[in-house]
């Protein structure tokens, strides 16, 4: 297990010698002298996934702390979504906030590096050759999107960069200009960098050379920001950066996806209603021996070993499954919903799951149609990816979903690894918390909400924390960051 060093939380500024407040002043924007920052993120809206979302929180909240960001993202992100996945594009109708002052959409160049010769693919096969490649990969980006963003620069004249990963472009921009320009750089890590859970490594080799590279650039920036406990304690016990320049700013919820939504009462009345939304992925699958030899040789090398089927729903549905053969009359009443998946994908979970008539399988919806869905159910479901870093509890993500379901003020049935996501369940009372796979402890739980729900049984204790994870009161922490590292490391220009 990481340990745990006592990582800051950013708090809201008050008090005269907090920097740029305007003592006196009312209103929370006029609190704060305006400061200008550069904002760059390969991915941002109208591209819609969990990681833009909470870009566009923080740059639309950042103005009301005097902090506006100057925006430069993808243009051909965007043109990937369009293309590949309509369903991550948001409205049609998306306008970027008047307050920004300026939105530079750029092609990265991104895609241009899709189609390889045989010589490029024989070199990435090889330790150091992955390294090699996706290096001069980054150096093209980075010479295709610097002008624009010194441009930026010099036209704008922030007082800061901001920059968030998991883009490493994104870092290694923030991180060139921040040298150039001695400005400070903020770096927001939704995602960890070399110690990656999306994709493994082509050799061990490659990893190390990974993480140097990582160190390198997080001990040149001023501040560095994570979403959760773990990664933090990751950082520091791993890649040895400095405790006192890592601010854990978690994900959260927007009360503005909200807005309208009091009360809808029941979706479906009369009946028990279990709502997952978000997506899910595959059941348990066994390395074949090539796999297996190839790992024992340091070749698709993962830094952190990750269980991707602790988010399958196959685990849920045998215990409700289970369920209902031992209590039959329940098969009228339970009701499980799953919002966002693929039927194809899920069809075999579901089908061998035997009872249609309690399925309901939707796919992607708009935001506002998830909230209203999630803020209607009788119990919420989570689940997340299992995490191990040596063989010990190392859970890295919390999905924002977490929230949101925490914002309804529904009763959560959280199937997930000892985590923060499993602490903050059981903290603020919200419901109950059972191991990812464990059927039997499934059932007993999925039967007791039930019991409670048909007994009337009264709440727990308040979730008097819920306020914490308001995104708007999230970016104000953000807001304290920027300006420390500001007023650590003055631009030479100021």
């Amino acid at each position: 297990m990481i340990s745990s060093p006592d990582i800051q939380r950013a708090s809201p500024v008050s008090g005269e010698s907090d920097p740029g407040r305007r003592v006196g002043d009312n209103g929370d924007c006029d609190k704060y002298e305006l400061m200008k920052i550069l904002f760059i993120a390969h991915a941002f809206p109208p591209l819609q996934h969990s990681g833009t979302i909470r870009s566009e929180a923080f740059a639309h909240y950042l103005p009301e702390f005097g902090v506006l960001p100057v925006i430069l993202c993808g243009a051909d992100a965007v043109a990937t979504a369009r293309g590949q996945r309509m369903g991550h594009l948001m409205s049609a109708d998306w306008r970027d906030d008047v307050r920004w002052p300026e939105v530079r959409r750029v092609d990265w160049g991104r895609d241009g590096h899709t189609a390889t010769s045989w010589t490029v693919r024989l070199i990435r096969r090889m330790p150091w050759g992955s390294t090699y490649v996706v290096r001069a990969k980054r150096r093209a980006v980075l010479e295709r999107v610097l002008p624009i963003a010194r441009a930026a620069i010099l036209a704008e004249r922030p007082a800061a960069i901001y920059a968030t990963f998991p883009e490493v472009e994104s870092v290694l921009i923030a991180d060139q200009l921040g040298q150039e320009f001695r400005l400070p750089v903020v770096l927001d890590f939704r995602d960890q960098w070399s110690y990656q859970a999306g994709a493994p490594y082509r050799h061990y080799v490659d990893f190390i050379l990974e993480r140097a590279l990582e160190r390198q650039i997080l001990r040149r920036a001023v501040r560095i920001v994570t979403t959760t406990q773990a990664v933090a304690s990751l950082l520091a016990s791993e890649l040895k950066i400095a405790e006192s320049s890592i601010t854990v700013i978690p994900n959260g919820y927007d009360d503005r996806d909200f807005s309208g939504v009091c009360d809808f009462g029941d979706l479906d009345p009369g009946k028990f209603v279990v709502v997952y939304a978000g997506e899910m992925n595959g059941g348990l699958r066994t390395p074949s021996v090539k796999e297996a030899l190839k790992r024992g040789l340091g070749f698709d090398y993962w830094p952190l070993s990750t269980d991707w089927s602790a988010r399958s729903p196959a685990w849920f549905l045998q215990a409700a499954r289970s369920l209902l053969r031992r209590r039959p009359e329940l098969r009228d009443l339970l009701r499980l919903w799953l919002v966002g998946l693929s039927p194809d994908r899920h069809a075999t979970e579901v089908a061998e799951f035997g009872y249609p008539e309690c399925v309901r399988v939707f796919g992607r919806v708009p935001a506002p149609e998830a909230v209203r869905i999630c803020a209607g159910a009788n119990l919420l479901l989570l689940l997340q990816n299992q995490y191990f870093l040596r063989g010990q509890d190392c859970c890295v993500a919390i999905p924002g979903k977490l929230y949101t379901y925490l914002r309804t003020n529904r009763r959560i049935l959280a199937c997930v690894q000892r985590s923060e996501m499993a602490a903050i369940v059981a903290d603020t009372h919200a419901g109950v918390v059972t191991p990812p796979k464990d059927v039997c402890q499934i059932e007993e739980a999925l039967e007791a909400e039930i019991r409670r729900w048909q007994t009337g049984e009264a709440a727990d204790a308040p979730r008097n924390r819920i306020e914490h994870w308001s995104r708007r009161r999230l970016t104000e922490e953000l807001a304290v960051v920027i300006r420390s590292a500001v007023e650590a490391q003055r631009p030479s220009f100021q």
